[in-house]
């Protein structure tokens, strides 16, 4: 499902959060997929090993905070191309910019979270082999998209027809 017209195809966009199409940019859909991630997390982490986690889109830091919640965590790496919505938590390593254009050690990560994001990236098979080189063998890739199944789902209708969403 894809939103026209789309984003990449547009030479001039300005953001900017209004009740209008480009109301993606406030990034909702992060803070409706907490439950699940904190449940998911709460399964699979020990909270006593220390982590490298990544959240890729990190908007206002809400999914980073819950891992820091759930995890003793070694390194927060937060990569969010939209500089109004980035945290205030100086302990994290913070990345203005797309993933596409970041560049991830190999190896390094525990944990990798995209939550809402991959259906803004330009080519979502080349953003999930970089994270993949990125995380360390047997590490925990999260990844939730909009599911077109709960379409008419109260509060949520708003995420799934915006300008960002390129799939």
């Amino acid at each position: 499902v894809q939103s026209l017209p789309r984003i990449d195809k547009i030479v001039t966009h300005t953001p900017s959060p209004s009740n209008g199409a480009d109301f993606g940019n406030l990034r909702y859909g992060k803070q409706f997929s907490l439950p699940l991630l904190e449940s998911i997390l709460r399964k699979h982490l020990d909270k006593d090993k220390p982590k490298r986690c990544l959240d890729v889109g990190a908007g206002r830091g809400w999914v980073a905070q819950k891992i820091n919640e759930l995890v003793i965590v070694e390194s927060m790496w937060c990569v969010e191309p939209d500089d109004k919505l980035s945290s205030t938590n100086e302990a994290w390593l913070w990345l203005e910019d797309r993933i596409e254009n970041v560049l991830l050690p190999d190896a390094y990560f525990d944990l990798i979270v995209c939550a809402h994001t991959l259906e803004h990236v330009k080519s979502p098979r080349l953003t999930l082999c970089k994270l993949n080189r990125s995380m360390i063998k047997n590490g925990l890739l999260y990844v939730v998209v909009p599911n077109i199944e709960y379409i008419g789902t109260d509060g949520q209708i708003v995420e799934w027809f915006i300008d960002k969403h390129m799939f």
